[in-house]
């Protein structure tokens, strides 16, 4: 472990928690490293945010806010059974009791357009369809049937059937014109051969003829939400596949373009990284 090289392969590859190192390494105990030295010495655990997934609009009212939390949890390479921290502690906790929170306003431009007309592309693989769940509420409820006349298109990924959140609302949202496009990409169906994954950009690239008419012809607002670290950019690279393959740009003019979005506040992210 001496080598960046070793460390990488014997502690990061094998993801040692601290108790596994020491364990593995009780020479560090014995040469006076001692617990309450090495606690004071490691960084506190950073605050974990979760997107809100309700509106005070809704019918809760603004004194409840729901959270969508999907449970970490694997076993690693040294057989360790790992449950995320935040995750696994919200998941083990009984319904009625209470956890410690904070609401915060984050700096995000993750907002309806003010004409209620304009279309809407919304793209959340996984428990990034958390903040959608409010916007039907935030336009003016649900039950009024989102009224607006503007198209509403939502492109969600998931593994499986059984992680398809919310389905049967966003289904119902469809039936009754909430969403007037509703699309679901799945990575991990059984029987599906591993090159055979859909993902959400993959049905950005499916559907290009219609997102491009909305994005070049109707001034369509795109919200993403999910992984910071692989999917928002596999999909910024998926909507210039769009304006590439339908829209006729070669590839630095639908890069700019690209850039020129969410300066426009037209391309909206609330992101994280995993």
């Amino acid at each position: 472990m001496a080598t960046e090289a070793g460390y990488k392969d014997q502690v990061l590859g094998q993801q040692l928690t601290l108790l596994e190192l020491l364990a593995r390494h009780r020479s560090l105990l014995a040469a006076g490293l001692d617990l309450p030295r090495l606690a004071g010495l490691l960084p506190r655990l950073a605050p974990r945010y979760y997107s809100i997934s309700s509106s005070p609009a809704g019918p809760a009212g603004p004194q409840r806010a729901s959270i969508t939390v999907a449970l970490v949890e694997f076993s690693s390479p040294t057989g360790r059974l790992h449950r995320g921290a935040a995750s696994g502690t919200i998941h083990g906790q009984q319904v009625g009791l209470y956890l410690a929170g904070t609401v915060r306003q984050l700096q995000s431009r993750f907002r309806l357009p003010p004409n209620p007309a304009t279309p809407l592309i919304m793209v959340g693989p996984g428990t990034g369809v958390a903040p959608f769940m409010g916007l039907p509420a935030a336009a003016g409820g649900a039950a009024a049937g989102w009224r607006s006349p503007g198209p509403r298109g939502a492109l969600f990924g998931c593994r499986t059937e059984q992680d398809f959140l919310y389905q049967q609302q966003l289904q119902a949202w469809q039936e009754n014109g909430v969403l007037t496009d509703l699309q679901v990409a799945f990575s991990r169906l059984p029987g599906k051969k591993q090159g055979g994954k859909t993902y959400v950009q993959d049905l950005i690239a499916e559907s290009a003829q219609q997102l491009w008419e909305l994005l070049h012809g109707s001034g369509a607002y795109v919200y993403v939400c999910g992984d910071a670290r692989r999917m928002a950019p596999d999909v910024r690279a998926a909507f210039e596949g769009v304006a590439c393959g339908v829209g006729g740009l070669d590839a630095a003019a639908a890069a700019e373009w690209m850039r020129e979005m969410p300066q426009q506040g037209r391309y909206l992210e609330d992101v994280w990284a995993s």
